[in-house]
């Protein structure tokens, strides 16, 4: 019974430098009896099991960082032949591809090529190398995970943008008082990060009052110390949404780099627009932020101040009663007063 087409399958279809994998030929139709007369291959070398059955085995290089590496895989291309018919299939050889995630992502890798190793005794050793572009090695940031068959690296940074990274996997062998490192070597990949804006989510309406909850009034300005009032507990939920002014003492900002700075305003009273005691600004208020664990000093001046510098995560906090303002004792008429808060988000330098 002649062939009609032929089929070729490899058990693993990405492998590493040094692994092997069978690659079966499966006639149509399934009772073909034409036999299978030759086996090519433009990469590694061929151990034929039977007919239909091959084994492919790739050469391991001459060391991690040959160039011949820094590719996406390399593909050996096997064909088959049967009653003037040819199969064709390709077997990946490397191992891993290029990544590409966001700025402040966790990258997570694991390639499938590691749960297939031949030949391994004991625990393998994995190690897993950061070059840069002219294949120096390259300290991996903290907290990554490098020794395992995932590669786990946490918050990354453009820093390792259009950077190079590989595996190699060892273990050891021994015979007698003989003892033989068995490496395996990935293909280097490219490491791609798509740089993130920082965003400013949530910013508070900040209500202050006196220690017992009551405003203040002319007459507590009238002595010879500076009136201290902090903030309001108003017990209003914050929520999921972006907003602009609540009421829930709430800050959020969204990004991998960022630095957060706010700008208050002088109080002004808000019917007739006069300074806090008088017509000039002297008056100002002097804030203290209670947030995250910190006091942060702020002068009401109108000039912009650092909060936060240089942050690495997301900000989603509460500001919490330790923030105060100020102000100096003075001649004070009734009314509403306001100071604006004008908050910036910048992003940070790498």
């Amino acid at each position: 019974m002649p062939a009609t087409a032929i089929t070729l399958s490899p058990q693993y279809p990405s492998i590493l430098w040094g692994e092997s994998t069978q690659v079966k030929a499966t006639l149509t139709p399934e009772n073909a009896t034409t036999p299978i007369n030759n086996w090519t291959t433009s990469l590694g070398s061929l151990d034929r099991t039977d007919s239909s059955l091959v084994n492919l085995t790739t050469t391991v290089p001459a060391s991690a960082t040959d160039a011949s590496l820094k590719n996406e895989g390399t593909a050996a291309t096997l064909h088959a032949t049967s009653n003037g018919l040819t199969g064709t299939t390709q077997v990946t050889v490397g191992g891993i591809t290029s990544q590409t995630l966001n700025e402040g992502a966790t990258l997570s890798y694991h390639p499938t090529a590691l749960d297939h190793l031949t030949g391994v005794v004991g625990t393998p050793t994995y190690t897993w190398h950061l070059y840069n572009a002219n294949n120096q090695e390259q300290s991996w940031p903290d907290q990554s995970v490098t020794n395992k068959p995932t590669l786990t690296v946490p918050n990354a940074s453009m820093a390792l943008d259009g950077m190079y990274f590989q595996v190699t996997v060892s273990w050891q062998v021994t015979s007698g008082s003989n003892t033989t490192t068995i490496n395996r070597y990935s293909n280097i990949a490219q490491l791609h990060v798509n740089q993130q804006s920082a965003q400013l989510i949530a910013v508070p309406n900040m209500m202050f009052a006196k220690a017992d909850g009551q405003d203040p009034t002319v007459e507590d300005f009238a002595g010879t110390t500076p009136v201290v009032l902090r903030l309001k507990n108003t017990s209003q939920n914050q929520t999921s949404q972006a907003y602009d002014g609540n009421n829930a003492n709430f800050l959020s900002v969204k990004g991998p780099q960022w630095s957060l700075a706010v700008a208050f305003n002088p109080f002004r009273q808000t019917a007739s627009n006069a300074f806090l005691g008088g017509q000039t600004s002297t008056a100002i208020g002097q804030f203290n932020l209670g947030l995250n664990g910190q006091n942060i000093a702020i002068t009401g001046d109108g000039n912009n101040q650092p909060v936060l510098t240089n942050q690495t995560r997301d900000l989603n906090a509460t500001l919490n009663t330790n923030t105060t303002v100020t102000l100096p004792n003075g001649a004070v008429k009734r009314g509403t007063y306001q100071s604006i808060a004008t908050w910036t988000v910048t992003r940070a330098p790498q």
